[in-house]
């Protein structure tokens, strides 16, 4: 218990100095329909070896992937789950981080991500990014803030109902009219001189 109090008291803390340091943008293609969310972290001050991630919150509940994301050369992005805190405790995060985390890092500029989506941005006001090094005690993240980022409860759109088109109804139409004239005249009744019979042609 008394560890989890100092690990969120150090995070606290944390977050005056170096939140400022994450500033996010967002853009929306006519063409596409797609937000284009870009972030630039400056993580000078930061440990210069070792675990560090930056982590953004996708979603809450729903497991999807961006359409496209970017990041430095000797960076990759992966997908996480869960999180510290309860807004996002069973959540979907996008996690960047160095290939080689044993490499030094000498930042002298912000560092920048982004990723694509159908999703628009969010109006809630909960934290939704981290950076994380493994410091902190009870493994809490160094920072937690807020940035402009996709709406965590976003749901996908549903399939349209397909309508036939004008000539699929049509025909459709004088198919039903054949079928109906045939089985008339198929079961069609008629007599002769003495005898009567049905017949099917």
């Amino acid at each position: 218990m008394k560890s989890a109090l100092i690990g969120l008291l150090l995070a606290a803390l944390l977050q005056t100095p170096f939140a400022q340091r994450v500033t996010g943008d967002v853009s929306f293609d006519q063409a596409t329909k797609l937000y284009t969310y870009t972030y630039q972290v400056d993580f000078r001050g930061f440990p210069e070896t070792g675990t560090l991630i930056f982590g953004l919150y996708y979603h809450r509940y729903l497991q999807q992937t961006p359409v496209a994301h970017t990041e430095p050369d000797d960076w990759n992005m992966t997908l996480g789950y869960g999180g510290w805190f309860s807004a996002n405790l069973h959540g979907q995060s996008l996690q960047w981080m160095p290939n080689d985390l044993q490499a030094p890092r000498h930042p002298t500029e912000p560092t920048t991500f982004s990723f694509t989506t159908p999703r628009a941005p969010g109006t809630d006001q909960v934290p939704n990014f981290y950076v994380y090094t493994g410091l902190v005690p009870n493994n809490y993240p160094n920072i937690v803030g807020h940035v402009v980022g996709p709406d965590l409860f976003w749901t996908p759109p549903l399939p349209p109902i397909p309508v036939p088109e004008p000539s699929s109804a049509l025909f459709l139409l004088l198919g039903v009219g054949a079928l109906a004239a045939r089985a008339a005249k198929g079961g069609a009744v008629w007599n002769r001189t003495g005898c009567s019979r049905t017949e099917v042609i």
